[in-house]
């Protein structure tokens, strides 16, 4: 379902000569700020503490619960 996302990061890696979470905290989160140490990354290897990420949700009798 998430096809395109797949392949735009595989443009931007070709293109950049990048891995596309170096791209990622180079050229984007830096500059927002939000690219230090776990606070934003697209590498799940640099994540220190999960208390820091989105929880997952999952469907129940037709709901969706924490």
């Amino acid at each position: 379902m998430n096809l395109n996302f797949g392949i735009a990061g595989t443009i931007v890696e070709k293109i950049s000569g990048k891995r596309f979470d170096i791209y990622q905290h180079d050229n984007i989160l830096q500059y927002l700020s939000i690219g230090e140490s776990e606070v934003a990354t697209f590498n799940p290897a640099t994540i220190q503490t999960a208390s820091n990420l989105g929880v997952i949700y999952v469907g129940q009798s037709g709901k969706w619960v924490e």
